[in-house]
């Protein structure tokens, strides 16, 4: 079993063809592929990166990533928390832009798990919005 934070965006870009505002207009942005196996950027940087450990415990840790502008255009900080309880795993995914300009962003979790014969699995998600709705564009 696996899983990996995907950020600050989630998915495929096709083509790598990226359009963000900048001081009111739209220019075209070129990510370049990330992952051999697809000719498109897939799943953001935050999977291939080395995080921090800022806390850990028997039931929980913090895990930290402060990326500089790189591939993805825009610098940024990720905080992910998980812990255990009982039976439950929480899952904490947070991103804060870094740069100057706004930041388009999105956040995915992609669990891994091996298919066997007796291998279930039981999920119920919650989703919080914690982004400031004032900065819809």
């Amino acid at each position: 079993m696996s899983a990996w934070p995907l950020l600050p965006y989630s998915n495929r870009i096709p083509g790598g063809k990226l359009r963000a505002r900048f001081d009111g207009g739209t220019e075209p942005i070129q990510l370049p592929p990330n992952d051999g196996r697809f000719a498109m950027p897939i799943h953001g940087v935050g999977w291939q990166r080395a995080w921090q450990v800022a806390e850990s415990a028997p039931s929980r840790c913090r895990l930290t990533l402060t990326e500089p502008a790189s591939e993805w255009p825009w610098a940024f900080h990720a905080d992910l928390r998980m812990a255990v309880e009982e039976d439950h795993l929480h899952i904490a995914i947070s991103v804060r832009n870094e740069s100057e300009e706004k930041m388009p962003c999105g956040l995915g979790w992609h669990p891994y798990f091996s298919r066997t014969p007796l291998a279930t699995l039981r999920t119920r998600f919650q989703w919080k919005d914690e982004s400031d709705p004032g900065t819809s564009d």
